[in-house]
């Protein structure tokens, strides 16, 4: 479904829609071992990779320890970008002098994240999980995303989300709460939003309307989802933790494909309450969530790798180039080659 859709299908119109209006954050520190740490304004000297165009970014470099981080601030939202190396495990705090409902989005892989006065979980355990609190610990070692909203933000969505709602009623001094109840899913739609806003290359001037043009269509997503779950009762809690199983199953190893009778066999359940439940969780079918998530990587390691066309389709489960880049210009617009193309010149 198009946003214009999608906006139109949730009864959002202009003036429901978060304004652009000022919002200062008030500070923010990162702690190692309850330590704050010296970060310096910048890009790291010897970075390599790509900073969030339009951020403040802040570096550290230790025998030990090697940290970039990119903040930017938004019309009450908060983007921020982590890359981190560590020689031996470390924590890092992040401490906001605001409350925040963070949302974090496990990226390179999969690190531990900890909220205050709660048990430290898997990052993608947490994923598209929303909490309500001022302060967030992960494991250095990985790259993350972490989107945090204002309660300004949040609020014209959650007239149409009593989930959101709910969690929006709770103190920001209070217990952390969690949005989901269920297993928590991961939209590719989503991801395929957190891409575009990682690989913007534009103006600075314009990367906040760009970044909260997307965020919107985001959260629009999100309610369209969390909506779904409303209707839990359709199918047991036992069929929706098969389906989550898939999920993982598909995403474990893009470079096998499984048929939806296949991945049924495997959780030991129906195909046609496979694909309800899963459309219940996801938003999708099996078939639609595994396409998507393959396109997805094929994105990536397009635009952060050399391999060459036929290893990055074999890596994503497409025997055929031609499959796969004709599905990528169904999905994103622009072959492959170009995609490739355009990355290589842009760094």
């Amino acid at each position: 479904m198009r946003a214009v859709g999608m906006l139109k299908w949730l009864g959002l119109n202009s003036r429901r829609i978060p304004t652009l209006k000022c919002w200062v954050m008030k500070g923010f520190r990162v702690l190692m071992d309850g330590v704050e740490l010296p970060l310096v304004k910048g890009i790291a000297p010897s970075t390599k990779r790509q900073a969030l165009v339009g951020a403040d970014n802040y570096w550290l470099q230790s025998p030990t320890l090697s940290l970039e981080i990119d903040f930017f601030q938004g019309h009450d939202f908060l983007i921020v970008l982590q890359s981190s190396t560590s020689r031996q495990p470390t924590r890092l705090q992040f401490q906001f002098e605001d409350g925040f409902f963070v949302m974090p989005i496990a990226w390179n892989s999969d690190n531990m994240l900890q909220l205050p006065g709660g048990e430290c979980c898997s990052f993608k355990t947490l994923q598209y999980n929303l909490f309500n609190t001022t302060a967030f610990s992960m494991e250095a070692g990985a790259e993350s995303v972490t989107l945090l909203f204002t309660r300004p933000w949040l609020e014209p969505y959650a007239v149409y989300c009593p989930r959101l709602a709910r969690l929006l009623e709770t103190n920001p001094d209070t217990q952390p709460k969690s949005l989901l109840e269920t297993p928590p899913f991961l939209s590719t739609d989503e991801v395929s939003i957190v891409n575009r806003i990682i690989a913007y290359e534009q103006a600075p001037a314009l990367a906040g309307n760009y970044y909260s043009s997307l965020l919107q269509v985001f959260m629009v997503s999100l309610v369209k989802q969390l909506n779904s779950l409303l209707d839990a009762g359709a199918c047991e809690p036992l069929d929706l933790e098969k389906a989550a199983k898939v999920r993982e199953i598909i995403l474990a190893d893009f470079e096998i494909y499984h048929t939806v009778d296949a991945l049924a066999r495997m959780v030991r359940m129906a195909e046609m309450k496979l694909q309800l439940a899963f459309k219940q969780l996801y938003g999708t079918t099996v078939m639609h969530f595994s396409r998507d998530a393959r396109l997805e990587k094929g994105y990536q390691l397009l635009t952060t790798t050399d391999y060459p066309l036929r290893v990055v389709c074999m890596m994503v489960g497409y025997d055929d180039p031609s499959n796969f880049s004709g599905a990528f210009k169904k999905k994103y617009g622009y072959w492959p080659g170009y995609i490739r193309k355009s990355s290589k010149q842009n760094n």
